[in-house]
C-alpha cells in the first residue's frame, strides 16, 4: 500500500468558486480568501487572521472580503487587530478538532493500532483459499479507513445539527448584554438608526436566507461592519479633501504666528 499523504489539506467546497459570496470577487481577493484559509490550517487558529498577515494580501482584496455580504461576508473583523473567516470551522477542522484526533492516534498507537483480527495463512493453505478471502483482512483495513475519513468529514459537534433557526419579527431585540458590548466596540455607530435598518432588511428579505439560528451573532455581525465602514472611510478619504485640511491647518498655523507676535 502507498504510503498515506502527510501533507496538510483545506476543505473547499465544489460550488465554492461559484458562490454568490465569491464570484463576484477579483482575481485577487479571490487568491488572498484561499491564502488566509491555508494559513489558518497551516497555523491551528481556527479561522483567525492576524492583521499582519490580512496586511500582506492587501487593504483592497480585504476591504473586498469584509463587504462582499451585508451579513454574512468571508471576513469579518474582530475589531482587535485581527479577522475571522466566516465559516471555517464548518469545513475546516479547528484546534480542537485536531487535538482529539491526535489523542485518538496516540491511544490507538499504544494499543498497537488499529484493532484488527488476523489468522497467519501459509504458502500451501493459500492453494485451498480463495484470493478473495486472502485479501479479506487489507479490504476490511481499507474500509476502516473510509469510515474514519466519512466520520472525520464534519467537526465534532456539527454532525446531527437539525435546527433550522427562525425568521426575524417586527419587535425583535437583541440582548440589553449585546446592545451594551457593541456600543462599546462600534462608537461610531448609531445603535438605533442601524438596528431599525437591520431588521427592515432583514424582514424584507425571502425564503431561507431569511432564516437564522442566532439573531444577536447576526446584529452583532452588522454593527462590526458598520463601525469598520466608518473607519474605511476615513482612510479612504478623497484628495480634494485632505488638500482643505492641509489648507485649513495652514491657516490656522498662521494666525497662531501672528499671535504670537
Amino acid at each position: 500500500m502507498a504510503e498515506k499523504d502527510r501533507r496538510l489539506f483545506i476543505r473547499l467546497d465544489i460550488d465554492y468558486p461559484d458562490h454568490p459570496k465569491i464570484v463576484g470577487l477579483s482575481d485577487r481577493a479571490f487568491r488572498a480568501h484561499v491564502e488566509m484559509m491555508a494559513y489558518a490550517r497551516k497555523y491551528a487558529t481556527d479561522g483567525v487572521i492576524p492583521n499582519r498577515v490580512a496586511n500582506r494580501l492587501g487593504y483592497e482584496s480585504v476591504s473586498e472580503l469584509l463587504q462582499n455580504d451585508p451579513e454574512a461576508p468571508s471576513l469579518i473583523d474582530n475589531g482587535d487587530g485581527t479577522y475571522l473567516l466566516h465559516g471555517y470551522a464548518d469545513m475546516n477542522e479547528t484546534r480542537a478538532d485536531i487535538e482529539e484526533r491526535k489523542a485518538r492516534n496516540h491511544a490507538n498507537g499504544r494499543r498497537g493500532g488499529r484493532p484488527k483480527k488476523t489468522q497467519s495463512v501459509t504458502e500451501s493453505d493459500t492453494q485451498s483459499v480463495p484470493q478473495s478471502q486472502t485479501h479479506s483482512g487489507t479490504q476490511r483495513k481499507a474500509e476502516i479507513e473510509i469510515e474514519i475519513e466519512i466520520d472525520n468529514s464534519l467537526p465534532k459537534g456539527r454532525e446531527s445539527t437539525t435546527s433550522r433557526g427562525a425568521r426575524l419579527s417586527k419587535d425583535w431585540m437583541p440582548s440589553q448584554e449585546t446592545i451594551d458590548k457593541m456600543r462599546a466596540d462600534a462608537p461610531n455607530v448609531d445603535v438605533r438608526a442601524e438596528h431599525e435598518a437591520f431588521v427592515d432588511y432583514w424582514i424584507a428579505l425571502p425564503g431561507q436566507k431569511g432564516v437564522k439560528k442566532d439573531w444577536d451573532a447576526t446584529w452583532r455581525n452588522w454593527m462590526r461592519r458598520k463601525q469598520g465602514d466608518h473607519a474605511n472611510k476615513r482612510t479612504r478619504q478623497a484628495p480634494a479633501e485632505r488638500a482643505a485640511q492641509t489648507t485649513n491647518l495652514g491657516r490656522t498655523l498662521a494666525t497662531d504666528l501672528l499671535e504670537l507676535e
